[in-house]
């Protein structure tokens, strides 16, 4: 008699975007963390820059969390050119500063997490 096997949850892409090493790779530890305390799978893919994100754009990424103040193409400006094509991605900036708030709601960003990111914030996100 064959088996009922365990249903494998999806994993949900997410990007996450900072030009400073150091904030991404601590954004891609907590979310390893949270995804492995809670049973998600996260298939993370890391940019350091908007333009490394907007190469061939394709519109997979179910979460994209952005900081906001970069160099060249910043999270604001990359932002906007996804919405372009991708009008479900979830988008969260992150930022030491707040004063981009307003600025979100033009693509409907769904948060902001202020650097540096802990792991409460991002399990209230």
């Amino acid at each position: 008699m064959p088996t009922a096997s365990a249903s494998v949850p999806r994993a949900l892409s997410i990007g996450v975007v900072d030009d400073d090493p150091q904030e991404l790779a601590h954004l891609t530890a907590l979310l390893d963390r949270y995804a492995q305390e809670h049973g998600h799978n996260f298939r993370i893919t890391q940019f350091d820059d908007g333009a490394a994100l907007l190469v061939d754009y394709a519109p997979i990424y179910d979460i994209l969390i952005l900081d906001i103040q970069m160099p060249g193409i910043d999270g604001m400006r990359a932002a906007t050119a996804i919405r372009k094509v991708d009008s479900s991605v979830v988008l969260i900036f992150a930022t030491k500063t707040a004063q981009y708030a307003v600025s979100g709601y033009a693509v409907q960003a769904q948060s902001y997490l202020l650097k540096p990111i802990s792991s409460f914030a991002l399990s209230t996100e």
